[in-house]
């Protein structure tokens, strides 16, 4: 009931009237309205049940001063956008008064600011304070006062749909996005752990208006989905498929803007939006199988943190995006590592085929490139894959020795790489392997499989072997450079004699030389 529809408005009456004064003012009603209008009104005025819409929808405890300011914001006197209780009504009283100014003739500034009064002022209503408000007003006037509680939360009810109605006659006419970005905005501000009781019918009022919008909007969505099923149930284009997770992600987003408030408002009552909740796990499941299926690592993780973003007001979606997202990082982390280790084992197993007598020392090569990447994946991934990327160093490792033991005859160099790729087994198959081939190439230098202790003499007669190579190549170095010492001695004395100018210039070079090398 607006306020100038109120049989009080009407009659110029008051709630402390009593049934002798309502009549006189009917009387005098009859000379300004319809007679009928002003007895009707009378009428519904002396009756004590039928009255208890005229008071709660008018000003119970500020009868006289309600009017007046009412009057005054109809003639625009007072800011709209700056309105504030300065004539301290009660709750009922103000958010009476607000109602009723909110008007599709207001500007946009106005009309929301009295939506965010009015939503505020509604939950501060309290039934006891407004029972006692109303049967203050009839003790005075002579009408028998209101004893069940449940007649008063019946008209607050009635009072409550009455605001949303207020309310609608100016939302009725934003854009969708606009009054979706307003409810939002609504919900954002409002600081109690409970959303307030107006706000939450306002969203109810959302939702049932737009519905069919809103799954119009999400049948996009799920045929997107369909067609991306379609698209990789064959031979498809990376690029075309791009194409379309691109879309999908946009488009699930548009959709979001449309349900947000309602996801918001939900998130408030301590819930979850059914209608979110299932189509998010529809899009999780695309990007899971997206991964799992057809290794597009990249772009299920994009699908993946369009949906964690999106779904932010839905915990469970949320939550089980952030925990997809962190193992589909991790997948691609890992990737980026097999990638690399791979590329590297193909080069070395490429440049033995090319060079097998340089085998060693490509081997010595692989080690020196795979082992930091090695010692990262030990410390920030599962054991699971360290020992798998381990284990595919150790298998190349092995096949460089076997590859080249059997070109090359060297069988204790083999050997060495073998303990080195043993070192590197994770696999007990892979473990097994090398033993075998060492075993293997122990029997081929005529060593016991049994002679631990030749083995390692293996490996240390091969660096001895090493070491005195070097020795030998310092020694045969100390006797040629001794050769030319001498000769230079005796070029010197022959040409003294001859020329004593280039005779000196000679012994200066050797002397430069000598100190050069030093």
């Amino acid at each position: 009931m607006y306020l100038i529809e109120n049989p009080f408005y009407l009659l110029k009456a008051s709630p402390k009237d009593n049934r002798k004064k309502l009549l006189e003012l009917a009387d005098e009603a009859a000379f300004d309205m319809d007679s009928i209008k002003a007895n009707e009104s009378r009428s519904i005025l002396s009756n004590p049940r039928k009255r208890l819409e005229a008071e709660i929808s008018f000003f119970p405890g500020n009868t006289s001063m309600g009017k007046k300011i009412f009057s005054s914001f109809r003639s625009k006197k007072y800011d709209l956008t700056n309105m504030k209780n300065v004539w301290k009504l009660n709750s009922l009283s103000y958010a009476n008064l607000i109602a009723n100014l909110i008007n599709k003739n207001n500007s946009d500034f106005e009309n929301i600011y009295l939506i965010r009064l009015l939503i505020k002022t509604f939950n501060e209503f309290n039934l006891s304070e407004i029972k006692s408000l109303i049967n203050e007003d009839r003790s005075t006037s002579g009408f028998p006062e209101v004893e069940n509680n449940k007649d008063i939360e019946d008209q607050i009810n009635s009072r409550k749909s009455f605001y949303l109605g207020c309310i609608k006659k100016y939302t009725s006419e934003l854009k969708l996005n606009i009054y979706s970005s307003l409810l939002i905005s609504l919900i954002e501000e409002s600081n109690a752990t409970k959303e307030p009781i107006l706000l939450s019918g306002l969203v109810d009022s959302f939702e049932l208006q737009f519905k069919q919008y809103v799954l119009t909007e999400e049948e996009k969505v799920t045929s997107i989905i369909e067609n991306i099923k379609t698209m990789t149930s064959s031979d498809y284009s990376k690029s075309a498929l791009k194409k379309l997770v691109i879309r999908l992600n946009k488009e699930l987003r548009e959709w979001d803007k449309l349900v947000q408030p309602i996801q918001l408002s939900t998130q408030k009552r301590g819930l979850e939006h059914i209608q979110s909740k299932n189509l998010g796990f529809k899009v999780r499941s695309l990007a899971l199988e997206l991964n799992n299926t057809h290794n597009e690592r990249d772009l299920a993780h994009s699908i993946t943190l369009n949906l964690m973003d999106v779904f932010q007001e839905v915990t469970t979606i949320s939550d089980l995006s952030k925990k997809d997202s962190e193992v589909l990082k991790s997948s691609r982390e890992e990737d980026k590592v097999i990638s690399e280790v791979m590329e590297y084992i193909t080069d070395a197993k490429k440049n033995a085929k090319e060079k097998p007598n340089q085998t060693f020392i490509i081997s010595e090569k692989l080690i020196s490139l795979c082992n930091p990447l090695l010692e990262d994946v030990k410390e920030n991934h599962t054991d699971d894959f360290y020992c798998f990327i381990s284990d595919r160093v150790a298998l190349c490792l092995n096949g460089l020795a076997v590859t080249h033991g059997n070109k090359t005859k060297r069988f204790k160099e083999s050997i060495l790489i073998l303990k080195k790729a043993l070192t590197n087994a994770a696999e007990a198959d892979t473990v097994e392997l090398i033993e075998d081939n060492i075993k293997i190439y122990m029997k081929n230098l005529g060593l016991s499989v049994h002679d631990e202790s030749r083995l390692n003499y293996v490996n240390d007669n091969f660096n001895e072997t090493k070491r005195k190579i070097g020795k030998i190549g310092d020694f045969f170095g100390i006797v040629f450079g001794s050769i030319i010492l001498l000769t230079w001695i005796i070029l010197i004395f022959i040409m003294l004699p001859v020329s004593p100018g280039l005779s000196l210039f000679l012994g200066v070079i050797l002397v430069v030389s000598i100190f050069a090398n030093q």
